[in-house]
This record gives structure tokens, C-alpha cells and sequence, in this order.
């Protein structure tokens, strides 16, 4: 009797073979003698795993940094601030030979870091600085995929359908860049002089405008380095310290970073939040800001004023707690540098954009009112 052999099963990077080969050879565009290391939890082994295959297959050298929820959640509890604060002899030594490397998230359920004081977010920041300080000054390529953060616990924790955010992301990643930057050339073309656009889709969309004779600029989500050449605005990005650090690099050689922090006490980012309403049919905002009565109807186009689903006070104030953990030690990073300027963000709409636009003029180089600057 002949016996039956069972197939092997696929083995779990297989699917994670095309996002790895487009990270490492179009966006780290990894070649010989490159020293690659990736930093991965356990729930994102097989990515690390496709990656440093795809690596290897290039001709480079890897090195995976594993780390795990239980481990990272109880040094942060146990350990102290002064142990926090400095820089891991081991990953000093690796990041000292790097020449590129990726992290792939962080812990899977953020529901844990409620317990975690905040002293503790900020020095293991500052840590991590440090240790990474090799990686600054040899500017080291970085990609950051957080694939690893979207979870359920963390939808819950953040007031998501988890569903619908995993299902958007992971269409993301499928996206082919070189395709993208084609079909903006494309676009950019076809709108070149004057033109009259209509954009139309299955959700009801329907706008018509002119263009002017003017060349268009289509923004294709990829900063590129004639982006940064150009210049550009980014509004909730970066929003922790090892992203800073990645876009410091990008932007080595270019004017320097204007950065601003809007100011806005918590009991009055509260206030806004629980009573900001949005019109379910164009998407405006109203309320929220002037303390004032919320109208019934949007002013705009007429349409039901509706609450967004994650604008309760539990998500709110779980926001807040994320800022505290991972954004608020950018003000850190940021504040000792000259071009770095404080807004009081309590103040009128309309005077918060003046006082932004002063700030951008005074930092850029140019006089308040005047177009002189250096971008």
C-alpha cells in the first residue's frame, strides 16, 4: 500500500514576499554589502521573516531584533526612569553598523499602557534617542510599517472598527508606488492649461471646477526628495520620536524644518471633541470650537448634523493618553531648535491661522505680510 504524503504547508512570509520585495528594493533600495536589521514583535515574524529573505535574495546582510508584549510591558512597569533613559549598549552597537532598517510596530494591545506613567513613555524615549544616534548621523534608510499596531486591541482602545481599518490598510500596502507615480504624471498632464473638471462617484460625489493655466501639482502620497526641494505641509506627522528621526534624514541637505505646536489645555480639547458634529452629507465640521449653540442643520449644504462614533469621552480620553505616551515627547525633540515656534491654540480660528502664518514668516525669513523667504 502506497503511502499518502502530505503537502507542506505554504509557509506563513509567503504572502508578505511582494510588500517585502517593493520595501527593499524600490523604497530602501537595498544592494550588496548592506546591513539591514528589522525590528518586529511576534504577531509580525512572517514579514520579517519575507523581508530579510528578500534582503538576502538582494545581497545584503540581516540581523531581527525580536521583541515581545509581556517583556516590554513589564520592563516598563519594573524598570526606572534613569535605566529608561540610557541607550542599550547592544542595539548602540548594531545601530553603529546598520545601513538601513525597518520596525514593524509595537505592542498589540495598547490597552496596557493605561497603567504606564508617563515619565516612563518619555524616558524610554529619550533612550531610544539615544541608541539611535548612530543611525542619525550615518543617515541610515528607515521605513517604519506599524503593521504590527493594527490589532483589535488597539482598535478598541482607539474606538475603531477593526474590520474596516484593517481591511484599508492592508489595501494600502497592495498598492504598487511606481504605478502611482504614473498615474499622476498622467493625471498632472491630462490637467495641464485650462481645463473644466468634473469628479464624480458612487457615494453621490459630483464637483465641477475650471483649472487655471498654471502647472498642476498632483501630490502622490510619496515624499520624494523633489518634494522636499519644493516644500510641503505635514499636519499630524510625525507624530513619535523614531519618525522624526526618519524624516530628519529625508530631509538632510534641505532648509531646514519649521515646526509648530499648537497649544490647546485637555479640558478644552475635551470640550471641542464631544461637541464637534459633522454633516453626514458633505463631511463639514461644526461646533466644537466657539462654546457657542451647535446649528441643526450644516450650514453649508443644508444636510443632518451627525456625532462621530469615536467622539465619546472614553476614546477622547484615551487619545489624549496616546499623546501623552507617544507625540508630547516630540515637543522635546523639537523645542531646543531655532525654528520652533508655540501657538496658543485657544484663541478664534481665524486668529490661530494668523498667528501660524507669522510664525512660518518669521522663522522662513521673511518679513510678516511680505512673499521674501527662502521657500
Amino acid at each position: 500500500m502506497a503511502a499518502e504524503l502530505s503537502k507542506e504547508p505554504t509557509p506563513a512570509f509567503e504572502e508578505w514576499v511582494p510588500l517585502a520585495r517593493q520595501v527593499v528594493r524600490t523604497s530602501l533600495n537595498l544592494g550588496w554589502k548592506d546591513v539591514f536589521e528589522i525590528y518586529t514583535y511576534v504577531p509580525t515574524i512572517p514579514l520579517a521573516e519575507a523581508l530579510a529573505l528578500e534582503a538576502r535574495r538582494a545581497g545584503s546582510d540581516t540581523h531581527l531584533t525580536l521583541m515581545t508584549d509581556d517583556l516590554w510591558f513589564t520592563s516598563m512597569h519594573e524598570l526606572s526612569t534613569r535605566w529608561l533613559r540610557q541607550p542599550s549598549p547592544a542595539e548602540y552597537a548594531i545601530n553603529a553598523a546598520v545601513t538601513a532598517d525597518a520596525y514593524l510596530g509595537g505592542p498589540a494591545d495598547a490597552r496596557r499602557m493605561r497603567d504606564i506613567p508617563p515619565e516612563k513613555f518619555e524616558a524610554n524615549a529619550i533612550g531610544g534617542a539615544r541608541q539611535d544616534e548612530p543611525k542619525r548621523k550615518r543617515r541610515v534608510r528607515h521605513i517604519d510599517l506599524p503593521i504590527g499596531r493594527i490589532t483589535p486591541e488597539r482598535a478598541e482602545a482607539y474606538g475603531l472598527d477593526y474590520d474596516r481599518w484593517s481591511a484599508s490598510y492592508h489595501a494600502a500596502l497592495r498598492v504598487d508606488l511606481k504605478e502611482i507615480r504614473r498615474a499622476g504624471t498622467r493625471l498632472a498632464r491630462s490637467l495641464k492649461g485650462r481645463k473644466s473638471v468634473r469628479l464624480t462617484s458612487d457615494a453621490g460625489t459630483d464637483l465641477r471646477f475650471d483649472t487655471k493655466p498654471i502647472p498642476p501639482a498632483v501630490d502622490d502620497g510619496i515624499i520624494s526628495a523633489s518634494d522636499v526641494r519644493r516644500g510641503f505641509v505635514l499636519d499630524g506627522f510625525p507624530r513619535t520620536v523614531a519618525q522624526a528621526q526618519a524624516l530628519d534624514r529625508m530631509m538632510d541637505g534641505a532648509d531646514p524644518l519649521v515646526v509648530v505646536d499648537i497649544v490647546v489645555p485637555e479640558d478644552e480639547l475635551v470640550r471641542r471633541l464631544l461637541t464637534r458634529m459633522v454633516c453626514e452629507s458633505c463631511g463639514a465640521t461644526a461646533g466644537g470650537m466657539d462654546g457657542g449653540a451647535t446649528p441643526a442643520n450644516c450650514r453649508k449644504c443644508g444636510g443632518r448634523l451627525i456625532q462621530r462614533s469615536d467622539d465619546n469621552k472614553r476614546v477622547v480620553l484615551e487619545r489624549l493618553r496616546v499623546y501623552l505616551r507617544e507625540t508630547k515627547p516630540l515637543v522635546e525633540y523639537y523645542s531646543a531648535r531655532p525654528t520652533f515656534r508655540s501657538i496658543d491654540g485657544t484663541q478664534a480660528p481665524d486668529c490661530v491661522a494668523s498667528a501660524l502664518v507669522r510664525a512660518i514668516q518669521e522663522v522662513d525669513g521673511g518679513p510678516p505680510g511680505s512673499e521674501e523667504g527662502r521657500r
